[in-house]
């Protein structure tokens, strides 16, 4: 198995999300991966955030909000202070690593072609090939599949709906805490015997994970774990 953080790894003065917890994952052994999400700002800059409940204001979503009003937001405390990030920031430190950077995308509405044609604009001159992107958005996989051909594009399943797996795709997120394995085990199958990556997301206890291992059996070794309770599975299935 191979293991992909969420948010990159937290600790006491490094809260998710932020360039120091990115650097930390990718300076962990242990650690094969970090999954993002991509937001975008009022004027147009990829900001890296999980959501906005951050913020805590129903006016001030990162959508709202430009560069300059979110450098005034500390993610971090009084003792260290913590800058919202961009994704060329991000993109910058896994310049220097081999290890995977799983971008996720929601859907942003009117603003699904704009966002996806900046992560092209950023990815043009990455000199690596360790970036992916997903979206359990139709049109965002789509888009990210035509013109984000330089990385792999990927889907998220979050419904037993076989569209995605139809569609030739480089890998696929499969959401435990959504559907049932079972309900897709078949197209994890036929995928991974074809060397599609598949991941696995929503494993968070001992329970989980062995619910995963009787499904996929001997092919569990090829899957990615994606979870942000990393250390408490590795403590629990050691």
């Amino acid at each position: 198995m191979k293991f992909i953080i969420k948010n990159g790894l937290s600790s006491k003065y490094t809260p998710e999300d932020t360039l120091d917890a990115i650097k930390l994952a990718t300076y962990t052994s242990y650690i094969d991966g970090v999954l993002l999400n991509l937001n975008m700002s009022k004027d147009g800059e990829i900001i890296v955030y999980r959501y906005d409940s951050y913020l805590n204001h129903p006016k001030h979503s990162i959508a709202d909000l430009t560069t300059t009003d979110l450098a005034k937001y500390n993610l971090g405390s009084k003792v260290q202070k913590h800058n919202f990030i961009t994704l060329k920031q991000v993109l910058d430190v896994f310049s220097n690593t081999t290890k995977l950077l799983v971008l996720n995308v929601e859907n942003l509405g009117q603003n699904n072609t704009v966002l996806i044609e900046k992560v092209k604009e950023l990815v043009s001159e990455y000199p690596n090939d360790n970036v992916y992107i997903q979206s359990a958005n139709k049109e965002l996989v789509l888009l990210a599949k035509e013109k984000l051909t330089s990385i792999r594009s990927g889907a998220r399943i979050t419904t037993p709906d076989k569209y995605f797996w139809n569609l030739n795709l480089d890998f696929y997120t499969v959401c435990m805490n959504s559907l049932p394995l079972t309900s897709c085990q078949q197209d994890m199958m036929k995928k991974m015997n074809n060397h599609i990556y598949i991941m696995l997301d929503g494993i968070s206890s001992k329970e989980d994970m062995n619910e995963a291992k009787e499904v996929l059996k001997e092919q569990m070794e090829d899957i990615f774990i994606v979870t942000s309770n990393l250390v408490k599975i590795m403590e629990e299935d050691s």
